[in-house]
């Protein structure tokens, strides 16, 4: 967890091999390493061992936890449609955990989309974490910190004004500061989308340069890149 909360996944991955059973596979290694796979960019690597931990796994909970995960996967894969039914078997799974209805509101926002249902399901992923509890406070925080990064994302995406959007990325931010660097990343660049559809070109530039800086081996610092590349801003 040290390697991964540095952004040193690489290393992370290394250690998962700790989490077999002698030379068998565990629902704990299959899970650890598909995450890592995927803040990596092993797309393929990562589906291929979350859905092979899936089958191993039997608590609800960490069931439902790998699925979102692998929602993501194909997420970035743009495969939408599959990611939208991971997620929602994610939450059926865990229903008090907002964070895979934030996936699917990602999911709209990705596509340039369906904004409205975008929108009703990030404040439904904000209104269940609010509440949530059963972890670590730092946790929950995180947790919410990244939900809301993605509402205002949806709200500017649905017209809201920069004002919103700027008290929302401040509080998301705050609330993510002291987080695993991959998080922090991500609460960046789902900013700079934000600022993106409110045609603050320097804002968004800016985030997306912090989401590269702070996450330079991860997925988000290399989508974040990439933007910046692809982009005249």
């Amino acid at each position: 967890m040290a390697a991964y909360k540095a952004g040193d996944y690489s290393t992370a991955l290394k250690a998962t091999e700790g989490l077999k059973d002698g030379e068998s596979k565990t629902a704990p290694y299959c899970f650890y390493r598909g995450g890592m796979l995927h803040h990596l960019g092993q797309l393929t690597e990562a589906e291929a061992a979350l859905r092979e931990g899936l089958v191993l796994e039997e608590n609800p909970r960490l069931r439902a936890l790998a699925a979102d995960t692998l929602a993501s996967v194909l997420m970035d894969q743009q495969r939408f449609p599959e990611a939208i039914e991971f997620y929602q078997l994610a939450h059926r799974a865990w229903s008090d955990r907002g964070a895979s209805l934030r996936g699917i509101a990602e999911v709209w926002l990705r596509q340039g989309r369906e904004f409205p249902e975008a929108l009703k399901q990030a404040q439904q992923a904000v209104t269940i974490d609010k509440r949530s509890g059963g972890l670590p406070k730092e946790a929950l925080a995180h947790r919410l910190g990244e939900d809301l990064a993605v509402l205002a994302w949806a709200l500017a995406a649905n017209s809201a004004g920069a004002g919103t959007v700027d008290f929302l990325v401040a509080e998301a931010l705050r609330l993510c500061s002291d987080s695993a660097k991959a998080i922090l990343a991500q609460v960046h660049y789902h900013a700079a989308q934000a600022y993106l559809m409110l045609r603050e070109q320097k804002k968004a530039r800016e985030q997306f340069r912090q989401a590269a800086e702070i996450d330079p081996a991860g997925i988000f610092g290399a989508m974040a890149r990439s933007t910046i590349s692809a982009s005249p801003m």
